[in-house]
């Protein structure tokens, strides 16, 4: 047998009318096997001459002999007292070894499974197969996780103002982290362990940060201590980016929600409300989110071609991309896509409550109109986690806003409020009972489209609306 090598493996493969030595693709799904070893396995001779791989004789008793069998019957790959392998995975998920015997059978034909002579060797053999069976990645994934709870414990007791020198300590715990989530993912190869040292970092570089202005002043409230507060923490993530070699777009999402408090912080300490500035803050997230998928593309270091000018340019750019390398580039681009999508949806959901809790109607408006656009451009999201991160903010911003709404004490207004809900709640269970598989017809998407505009447009509106812009156009012109 040749030596293995990293992506084939040369297994055993038994049919009803032989037996061959096979090297399958580990990362190819069964499924997609099945066809060419189906073929491959019942393409038999006549009686008295080999196959065309030098296999054996068909079986005596007349059974496909002269004949090839296309792989009409449904067939089935599994091991000697096993079911059929899952033919959705690859051979490399199902741990499938270099020189393993494997049976394939017609579907009505498989193997039993194997039946056990000893009580407690089944049971014990059957609770070792379980999926929920403790494993060495567990133990080190829960030392991972004690340590990450103990950095937790140590910020905790760092909140505590009778410690005079705690900023001068967490700014130094801080770059103990960074260091150590280096050494982490440079060194030791240790992707969880670095993102542990790393997001903890953050919280003590903001504590660092907010301790710097002093106490908190009457006149200027904490402004500047979260700005100062949020600027270190944007500049411990901005830090693990460059210098942690693992989870990076993680890092990139904190450094956008970071940076966005930054902001916000800044427009209170500048004089704005509250209100005002987590309304410029949501607005100008929203639009620049428009940009999340060239800025995903280009940090995955992927490059579109560039448009033909002339006859001349079709002859360049026109060689095979490597499909790994593709499959590889398209990963980090849905990573990184995915974490600034989940960023967006944390500043956008914060603002929706600032903005409902201390806002009037103008507020609540502007709310409403960025849950439009979010709830309308989930739409065209494939990412689970990404179509999650924008429906999440949106229904948080409109619950908040019919929570407000159903607050007031007058009995009318509540009973209107619980209609409404009551008869939002049948509407979307009956949503989920015939959307789910149907196919809108096209222009459904261009009225989507028009209103994902229009409700933008209303963002924009609104948000000149509470900065007051009207008033102070009006009061111009006299």
């Amino acid at each position: 047998m040749t030596a293995p090598t990293a992506d084939l493996c040369r297994v055993v493969l038994v049919t009803p009318y032989r037996t061959l030595e096979l090297a399958l693709p580990m990362t190819v799904p069964i499924c997609d096997l099945l066809p060419v070893l189906v073929q491959r396995a019942t393409t038999v001779s006549a009686p008295g001459r080999p196959g065309a791989d030098g296999a054996a004789d068909a079986p005596a008793n007349g059974r496909g002999r002269g004949r090839g069998l296309t792989g009409e019957e449904d067939w089935v790959l599994q091991r000697l007292g096993s079911g059929p392998l899952d033919e959705e995975s690859t051979p490399e998920a199902l741990q499938i070894h270099d020189g393993e015997t494997l049976y394939l059978r017609p579907r009505d034909g498989q193997l039993p499974p194997v039946h056990f002579d000893d009580l407690i060797y089944g049971l014990a053999t059957g609770v070792r197969s379980r999926p929920d069976r403790w494993r060495d990645s567990m133990t080190r994934g829960l030392f991972v996780a004690l340590g990450g709870v103990v950095l937790l414990v140590c910020f905790a007791l760092l909140l505590d103002p009778a410690f005079t020198p705690r900023g001068w300590v967490a700014a130094a715990v801080a770059g103990v982290l960074v260091v150590a989530a280096t050494m982490f993912s440079r060194a030791l190869d240790d992707a969880w362990a670095a993102l542990v040292c790393g997001l903890a970092a953050l919280p003590f570089a903001g504590l660092a940060g907010y301790l710097v202005p002093g106490p908190v002043a009457a006149d200027t409230g904490a402004g500047p201590q979260a700005l100062a507060a949020f600027a270190a923490a944007t500049g411990a993530a901005v830090l693990a980016v460059a210098v942690i070699g693992h989870q990076q777009p993680v890092f990139l999402a904190l450094w956008l929600i970071g940076a966005s408090g930054a902001l916000g912080a800044l427009l209170v300490t500048l004089g704005l409300t509250p209100v005002r500035a987590a309304g410029g803050v949501a607005a100008l997230v929203l639009v620049l989110s428009t940009l999340t998928p060239s800025i995903a593309f280009r940090l995955a270091r992927l490059r579109l071609p560039q448009l033909p000018t002339g006859a001349a340019d079709l002859a360049e750019d026109i060689e095979p991309y490597p499909a790994q390398q593709l499959m590889a580039g398209a990963a980090v681009a849905d990573a990184y896509l995915t974490a600034i999508t989940v960023a967006v949806g944390a500043v956008v959901t914060v603002a929706a409550a600032v903005l409902v809790e201390h806002g009037g109607g103008v507020a609540c408006g502007l709310v409403a109109a960025i849950s439009a656009v979010l709830l309308i451009r989930a739409r065209g999201l494939s990412s689970a986690w990404q179509r999650i991160s924008a429906l999440l903010p949106a229904v948080t911003g409109l619950t908040l806003m019919a929570v407000q709404f159903a607050a007031n004490p007058d009995a009318m207004r509540r009973l209107l409020a619980l209609t409404g809900l009551v008869f939002l709640a049948g509407s979307l269970l009956a949503v989920s009972r015939h959307l789910p598989g149907r196919r809108l017809l096209p222009y459904w998407g261009r009225i989507a489209d028009v209103a994902e505009y229009l409700a933008a447009g209303v963002v924009m509106v609104l948000l000149l609306a509470l900065f007051d812009a009207y008033q102070w156009a009006r009061a111009l012109a006299g």
